[in-house]
Order: C-alpha cells, then sequence, then structure tokens
C-alpha cells in the first residue's frame, strides 16, 4: 500500500451496541487535498445507525454562523392552507428569516404577527436541487418546538415526482421522520404518495416518545427496496412495506409549521424554536445503486426579457432582479423572458436536463395556464443589448409547464435540444404564456443575491447505470490493493486481490466526499487486475477511490491530471 493511503474500515452490529468502529491508518503526507473531516466527525461520535454496514457520505453538523448554501435552499414564503385554533383563524408561511445558525445549531425560529388576524411565521430548509438520492440511512439530531405553542417540528423526505398517480408511490412520495404534531409522549410517523388531490394515499402511525423533555433525540429513516424501517435514539419503531415505498430521488426537508397539530398558535408563546444539532445520510450494502446524490447546477450567461412597450426603444432590462412573463391581448402589454447558458462544462452521459426557474409573484390567472419554453438558434444576443425589437426569433415549443403560486419553483424538461446544442457551446430560451391575456408571472433573474432563487439548468448525467469492468488476462503478485498511475487522465488500473468470487462496488468521490462514478466488476480468487476509462469526465483535481467489497470498505487518495 502507499504511503499517501488511508484504509478506513467501517462495521456496525447489534453485539457492538450499534457503535461505529474504524481501523485508520493515517497519511504520512497530506499536501494535496483534506481527508475525509466529514467521515471522521462522524467516527468521533456516537452513532445511532441500524444493524449493518454503512458508509457515511452525506452530512450538515451546521458548524460556523451561517446556514450553507450548497447544501440547504428556502422552501418559499408563500402563505399556506389556513388552519383553525379552537375558532381562531391562523394563518401560517414560512418566513426565510426565521431560519438561522448559531453555537453548532440549526436554529428555526416561529414568531408570531398579531396584526388584525393570527399569522405564525415557520422555518425551513430543503435539500431540493443540492442533495437528492434514493435508499440509505437519514438521521437528525433535532431539539423539537415546543407543540403546545401550535408548531409542530418536521423532518421529511419528498420527491419531485410525488404528484404522479398510479404507481403506488414506487415514483415518489413524501415520507415524514418526524412529526412532532402531539402535546402527549408521541411523535407521527406518515407516508404520503399519488400526489394530494382525489387520488391522494398515505400512511401513519404514532410513536411513543419522549419528544417533549427539551432535549435532543434521533429520529432515522433506513430505506431501502420496498421497505422503511423508523428510529428513534436508535430504538426501531415501526417497519413498513407495501405501496409507497419510494423507488425515485427524494430530498431532505427541515421545518416548523402550524398545518396540523395538538397545539393553540392562538394562545402560545412566541417565539419559539425547533433545534438541528446534524443531519447525516449513510449508504448501506446493498442499498448503493444510485449516485444522484448531487444534480449539477448551471447558472445563465445572459438572462432578460423584451417588453411591448419598449417598440421602437432601445431600453434593456439585463441588469433588473426579476424577469417577468406575460402574454397580453395587445403589443405593449406583451413580456418574454429569454435565457442563455454556456455549455462548456457539461460532459458525458446526460440522464436529464431541467430548466428551473423560482416563481417570485404570480397572480390566480397564472397557476391555471400553461407557460411555453421555445429554442432559440441564435445565441449571439446579451442581456445588455436585448431589446424588444432585436429580440431573436424562435423555433418550436420544446415544453411546456403549468403557472404555481409564488415562492415555488417551475421546470422544464430540455434533454433533447440541450444534446443537440452540446456541440455550439450554449443554449438560448425564450419563455412566454401560452394564452394571451392577463397570465402573468415574475421570476428571480440571475441579478438576484440569493443564488438558490437563481435560474439554472440542472443536469443529471446517467451515472447511476454502472458500468461493468472486464477483468484483464493475467496475474501479479501485489496483494490486497493498488492501483496505478497516480496522478492518473484517462485510464485507471486496479489490481485487487481476492480470498473469494464477489461482487465489488468501485466509486470515486471528490475531495468533500461526495460521489461522482461508480463501476461494478466480478472478481474472482486470487490476483484480478481492472481497468476504469474515466473519459475526461474529471476536472484536475484530488479525488478518492473507494472499493466496496459488501464486507470491508476501502478508501484510497487519488490525483487526477486533465
Amino acid at each position: 500500500m502507499s504511503a499517501d493511503s488511508e484504509t478506513i474500515v467501517l462495521r456496525t452490529n447489534s453485539s457492538e451496541n450499534d457503535q461505529l468502529t474504524s481501523s485508520i491508518t493515517k497519511f504520512k503526507q497530506m499536501k494535496h487535498c483534506v481527508l475525509f473531516a466529514f467521515l471522521l466527525a462522524g467516527i468521533l461520535t456516537s452513532a445511532q445507525v441500524p444493524p449493518g454496514d454503512w458508509s457515511l457520505i452525506w452530512q450538515d453538523e451546521f458548524n460556523g454562523t451561517t446556514v450553507d448554501a450548497t447544501k440547504w435552499a428556502s422552501r418559499g414564503e408563500g402563505y399556506r392552507t389556513t388552519r383553525n385554533h379552537d375558532g381562531h383563524t391562523i394563518y401560517w408561511r414560512y418566513e426565510d428569516d426565521n431560519v438561522s445558525q448559531t453555537d453548532g445549531k440549526l436554529v428555526l425560529t416561529n414568531t408570531r404577527v398579531t396584526t388584525n388576524t393570527d399569522t405564525v411565521l415557520a422555518a425551513a430548509v430543503t435539500s431540493v436541487n443540492l442533495f437528492e438520492r434514493k435508499y440509505g440511512y437519514y438521521e437528525a439530531s433535532i431539539k423539537t418546538a415546543p407543540t403546545a405553542d401550535g408548531c409542530h417540528t418536521a423532518f421529511w423526505l419528498q420527491s419531485k415526482t410525488m404528484g404522479n398517480v398510479g404507481n403506488g408511490g414506487s415514483d415518489g412520495a413524501e415520507i415524514d421522520i418526524l412529526e412532532s404534531a402531539y402535546i402527549t409522549d408521541k411523535y407521527n410517523i406518515a407516508l404520503h404518495w399519488d400526489g394530494y388531490g382525489a387520488d391522494h394515499k398515505s400512511w401513519a402511525q404514532s410513536a411513543p416518545a419522549s419528544v417533549h423533555d427539551g432535549n435532543y433525540h434521533t429520529y432515522g429513516l433506513e430505506w431501502g427496496p420496498g421497505y422503511y424501517k423508523f428510529y428513534f435514539d436508535g430504538v426501531l419503531k415501526s417497519t413498513y412495506s407495501g405501496e409507497g415505498v419510494s423507488d425515485a430521488l427524494e430530498y431532505i426537508i427541515l421545518s416548523t409549521g402550524a398545518s396540523w397539530g395538538d397545539g393553540n398558535a392562538h394562545t402560545g408563546t412566541f417565539p419559539n424554536a425547533a433545534y438541528v444539532d446534524y443531519v447525516r445520510v449513510y449508504e448501506g450494502v446493498g442499498l448503493s445503486d444510485n449516485n444522484t446524490d448531487t444534480i449539477p447546477a448551471i447558472r445563465p450567461l445572459d438572462d432578460s426579457y423584451v417588453y411591448g412597450a419598449d417598440s421602437g426603444t432601445a431600453k434593456t432590462h439585463g441588469s433588473e432582479t426579476k424577469i417577468t412573463v406575460k402574454e397580453g391581448l395587445t403589443t405593449p402589454y406583451v413580456r418574454r423572458a429569454y435565457f442563455k447558458f454556456g455549455l462548456s462544462t457539461v460532459s458525458g452521459d446526460i440522464k436529464s436536463a431541467k430548466l428551473q426557474l423560482k416563481v417570485q409573484s404570480s397572480n390566480t390567472e397564472a397557476e391555471s395556464l400553461a407557460f411555453d419554453l421555445k429554442y432559440v438558434s441564435n445565441d449571439s444576443w446579451t442581456e445588455e443589448s436585448l431589446t424588444w425589437d432585436n429580440q431573436p426569433s424562435t423555433g418550436a415549443v420544446i415544453a411546456s409547464a403549468q403557472g404555481v403560486a409564488s415562492g415555488q419553483p417551475m421546470e422544464w424538461d430540455v434533454t433533447a435540444q440541450l444534446k443537440n446544442d452540446l456541440a455550439d457551446g450554449a443554449i438560448s430560451l425564450q419563455l412566454n404564456s401560452s394564452t394571451a391575456g392577463g397570465a402573468s408571472l415574475t421570476f428571480y433573474s440571475k441579478e438576484e443575491s440569493n443564488t438558490q432563487d437563481q435560474p439554472k439548468l440542472l443536469i443529471e448525467y446517467d451515472d447511476s447505470e454502472v458500468t461493468s469492468i472486464p477483468l484483464i488476462p493475467g496475474d501479479n503478485t501485489i496483494r490486497d490493493i493498488y492501483f496505478y498511475p497516480n496522478p492518473v487522465k484517462d485510464i485507471l488500473y486496479i489490481n485487487y486481490h481476492s480470498v473469494e468470487n464477489s461482487e465489488i462496488k468501485i466509486d470515486i468521490l471528490d475531495a468533500s466526499g461526495k460521489q461522482k462514478k461508480r463501476w461494478i466488476s466480478n472478481v474472482h480468487p486470487g490476483e484480478n487486475q481492472l481497468e476504469m476509462n474515466l473519459e475526461s469526465r474529471f476536472a484536475s483535481g484530488c479525488y478518492f477511490l473507494r472499493i466496496n467489497d459488501g464486507k470491508k470498505m476501502t478508501t484510497q487518495k487519488m490525483m487526477i491530471q486533465q
């Protein structure tokens, strides 16, 4: 084994009280990159993971003074369904300013405004578009807000495709790991699938637990093919199988809210808060058949809108923080949006590409109409020079999406068109309403200071399809694991010693520990030589090579130079 290598073995079982044990051969040199700080943090604290082999793949310990924008985004500030609290109508919504981070904790604060009517301002963060995957063990350490004051605390997963109907929830579900809605010593576990309309289906179970004792407790979900297991402080509370088990990518939500529960927000004491000590996600042996845990986002090179009332002028709107779309009945009431994205960083097998815009404001008419995305073949326009009079012509509609309420995202699938435009190095798009009238949507532009609200192209690569690696004929005397060259550019060779016929999983992770690519190979007893083609898909830098044979996991540092 090379002098720069590190071997990490993670194993847990019931006889060891579910504690995480490790064997670490430390680096002799640490010149080029940082070892898995997130993994070591997990080793140094008590683990609540269920029996089995688990590898920590994502976490937030909430150190520092600000919320990590690479992990968490806003849930939007639109008003939610009202609720009757003992004869008093309670309005409520999320308030971005009620999310903070201090003393190593995420703080979700609830406040109340009592002018005219009671309005509760709750708090929430989501990992949508930042961290999404299926299967694994999800755990959070949480001190819940006082439910008696009218706000329950929630730790849950959601899928973008939860609204699909007719597939038994396999194409997405709401998975509620914690809802602290009761004022007695129990909490709610629930599932929702087939959307929230007439086809909605659900399952729920209350779990006895000392949720309201003012202490931190861990809430966990083990999620695998066809089943869920729910845990409280490491103790199994419920097992579920059947309809409602998602087989789709899900993202994490941490929230408080006044949507339901035993408490009374009219008489409750405000402000109050929920506190989150950490969130951790583990990959389990046999559950790791995807690696779409981080979806790359591309920000626009240019974005703007043109306004019919500007006809005959040279007025531009590229410096504004908003983009408005409206197809009025006459030219002075028409506004059309334009977006241009550079594609120089896009490579590899593209599974999907979606344009995502966040709605800043909308009207009722817009929420019932489709908005059409059209292809623009001319990429020479810029936001500094685009006007009503020089706007480029458009092609056919390539995607449509129905308008949504303020604070919500909208998405259009542009996969086919993006693949066609890769060679051009850029793609331009125009957005307008499908029907002339009063429907109006205003989106955030790239000039918006909050990057999570800016327009983006979400690129999902087809790395979830693992690559089978053929064995190279021949043998050698290298024991255990050895790989070369290091640094590597295109082809990586691995010599792997196995004591039995087995299947091994080989992952490349970036310096932060995020999985970037997976290969699978069948090996035989003795020495095996494997060849991996990196296909120039990786940028130069420090990475880690992780090999898992189902019994142990080995991780070694590697460098890629392009």
